[in-house]
């Protein structure tokens, strides 16, 4: 076949261009430009947000249990820890495989009365075997101690009227790679000397959420939403679309909340030219938006965060009964 002198130049410019084409990495340009743009747009977001993060204080998630403690061992009959450990070592050991003694094991009893029988039951705050801590309660019944509650992980707080157990609070601060922190408050009821623990409310948040230090405080104001998907931040810096390290690509946002999602008010601020409040939401997330609680054992019933002060109306409240925690 005779190929035309001007053929010849049309295929040595297609060859040229497609030499060009592959060289460049054109052939999927639109791509990777994209990804380039929005890789650079991310750091420099970031690395203004890191900044901005250098003088913002955060809730002190590292929560201190010392005044539990020192609440139970001033409580403690301690004369009987080790006398115990001995005798019922096999029902109160904290898990299958436990290699300590009976006299370890002591140290993690708490010996006293909880529900007012006048007989000494047993809380153990001690290792899991898995968890850092675990809170367990063992009453004394019939010669024999039954468990009755175990929890994770220790206590934050607790409190005995009259040698009955009313409420208590765990807390579980994660792990080192999970910022998702959670409080757990029980209440108790009695009954022919039986403890009948309920959960009260799960409060959740993120180790990494602004504190509302120096803020204009308000006096737990209730609010519904007003607007579609509204966004609750654990910051008050938007950075939506944008990834961070160990938040993922949702920026700042812990979840989105339909419109009537109600919650209260504890403080306000300004910040970048933007109002703020801080608030502890008592409605679900949008389950598809529900970036963090969204778990059995996250599952929050109290979230708290900061959300754009234009987005809630405190008006009048209709949630009734209501005893926000602080």
């Amino acid at each position: 076949m005779i190929i035309s002198p001007n053929f010849k130049s049309y295929l040595t410019y297609l060859y040229l261009i497609y030499g060009l084409y592959t060289f460049t990495g054109c052939s999927d340009n639109l791509t990777s430009n994209k990804t380039i743009n929005k890789g650079t747009s991310d750091s420099i977001k970031r690395e203004k947000y890191y900044q901005w993060t250098e003088n913002i204080p955060r809730l002190s998630f590292k929560k201190d249990s010392s005044d539990a403690l020192q609440y139970l061992i001033q409580h403690s009959d301690t004369s009987l820890s080790r006398l115990i450990a001995d005798s019922y070592f096999n029902v109160l050991k904290p898990y299958s495989d436990y290699s300590g003694s009976p006299q370890e094991l002591s140290q993690f009893l708490y010996v006293l009365d909880l529900n007012g029988d006048r007989l000494k039951d047993v809380l153990f705050v001690g290792p899991s075997g898995g968890e850092p801590f675990k809170t367990s309660i063992f009453l004394f019944i019939e010669e024999h101690y039954e468990q009755i509650f175990e929890g994770y992980t220790q206590p934050l707080s607790i409190h005995i009227s009259n040698d009955s157990l009313l409420r208590f609070c765990l807390y579980n601060p994660g792990c080192c790679a999970d910022p998702v922190i959670t409080e757990h408050h029980y209440f108790v009821k009695h009954s022919n000397n039986k403890l009948i623990i309920s959960s009260d409310s799960v409060i959740g948040y993120l180790s990494q959420t602004e504190a509302p230090i120096n803020q204009k405080l308000l006096s737990s104001r209730l609010f519904e939403t007003i607007t579609t998907n509204m966004p609750l931040r654990f910051q008050t810096y938007e950075l939506d679309s944008t990834e961070l390290d160990m938040i993922g690509a949702n920026g700042t946002v812990i979840g989105y909340f339909p419109t009537g999602s109600k919650g209260y008010a504890t403080a306000i601020k300004t910040e970048r030219n933007r109002e703020w409040a801080y608030v502890t939401m008592l409605t679900p997330p949008i389950s598809k938006y529900n970036f963090f609680f969204d778990s059995e054992e996250r599952n929050a019933t109290h979230i708290k965060g900061w959300v754009l002060l234009k987005d809630i109306s405190f008006g009048k409240p209709t949630l009734k009964n209501v005893k926000p925690n602080n």
